[in-house]
């Protein structure tokens, strides 16, 4: 039986997947799309006592960032994201157009933020023991990706796909 854990929470007003990934037993943790309930996560990782090392976005469209700042005031932790998405994270905060990543429509302009390490298709990471494979899945947004791991059998897809149909393309 498997010590791997996935607490899938669903957090703002579209209704997004955030997931908190650790190992039972073990003090550290990945949060994939922290989404907008930075305060909601904080308390989660000190209820599972785990610390995270990373945060993985599979895009950068508002609702799955909104949360970013709140969760690294509290743990200072690096931020993947595929390359192509920069243009939705550092160029909307130096370009101060907070429509590039979709924050500006729906009024929670989300502008300060960059990825800490940039990913590309194919690149394999090492989170939890285990190795994160980096599948490029462009269409909803240009660097949409996708995290495989392959011991667990589990996919994290972002808005790449949704339960039982595609995702979302725009």
């Amino acid at each position: 039986m498997s010590d791997f854990r996935i607490k899938t929470y669903v957090l703002g007003g579209v209704s997004t997947n955030c997931y908190l990934v650790f190992r039972e037993g073990e003090k550290t943790a990945v949060i994939i799309d922290p989404a907008d309930n930075a305060d909601y996560l904080k308390n989660k990782c000190r209820e599972f006592g785990v610390k995270p090392e990373a945060v993985l976005l599979t895009h950068a469209h508002f609702d799955h960032i909104m949360g970013l700042d709140g969760v690294l005031r509290e743990f200072p932790i690096p931020v993947y994201a595929q390359e192509e998405e920069e243009i939705l994270l550092k160029d909307a905060w130096m370009l101060n157009d907070p429509f590039l990543n979709l924050s500006g429509t729906m009024g929670t302009e989300q502008t300060g933020i960059s990825a800490d390490h940039l990913l590309r298709d194919g690149d394999v990471l090492h989170f939890l023991n285990r190795e994160w494979k980096v599948m490029a899945t462009p269409g909803h947004t240009a660097g949409s990706v996708c995290y495989y791991l392959p011991e667990e059998k589990v996919l994290f897809s972002g808005d790449t796909l949704f339960a039982e149909s595609l995702g979302r393309t725009d």
